[in-house]
C-alpha cells in the first residue's frame, strides 16, 4: 500500500502542471478548497514511508511499517477527485 501511495503521489503532479508532489502541495491551484489544500500538505508527509517501502533492503528483522500507518482514506480520495475533475 505504501508503494502504491508513493506511485500516486509521484505521478499526479503533472496533471496540475507541477514537477513533483512537494511543489504541488506547496503551491496548489487557487481554485481548490482549503480542505483539499490541507489534505495535500498532509499527504506530502507520507512520501518517506513509500520511499522506505520501495528501497529498504530485505532483512531478517521484522518490518516496522504497518498498514495502519496509511493516511486517512478521505485525504487520498480528495486528491483522486481533484485529478478526475482536472482530466
Amino acid at each position: 500500500m505504501h508503494m502504491l501511495l508513493r506511485a500516486i503521489l509521484d505521478h499526479v503532479p503533472p496533471v496540475f502542471g507541477a514537477h513533483n508532489f512537494e511543489q504541488l502541495a506547496s503551491s496548489p491551484p487557487q481554485a481548490w478548497k482549503q480542505t483539499d489544500k490541507d489534505y495535500l500538505r498532509q499527504l506530502k508527509n507520507f512520501k518517506p514511508q513509500g520511499h522506505d517501502a520501495l528501497h529498504r533492503q530485505i532483512r531478517e528483522s521484522a518490518d516496522l511499517i504497518k498498514m495502519g500507518y496509511m493516511p486517512p482514506q478521505a485525504w487520498l480520495e480528495a486528491l483522486l477527485r481533484l485529478v478526475i475533475d482536472a482530466l
